[in-house]
């Protein structure tokens, strides 16, 4: 792989262990010690954090 590539794979692996850290968070409800203003933050990260993955995913898949 090019290194261009590589960063790209690299950067995929760092956006889905957030993911995997932050979808399990947001699944238990929020807690009482994260605002509600906080929360849903949290939550438009996640739907953004998802898509961005999606399309690292997408770009990998391309590479020969």
């Amino acid at each position: 792989m090019q290194p261009h590539q590589l960063r790209v794979v690299e950067e995929q692996k760092e956006v889905q262990a957030r993911l995997d850290n932050l979808i399990p968070f947001l699944a238990k409800g929020r807690p009482e010690f994260i605002s509600e203003d906080d929360w849903n933050d949290l939550v438009e990260q996640e739907e953004y954090q998802s898509k961005y993955n999606a399309v690292l995913i997408r770009r990998i898949s391309k590479f020969n």
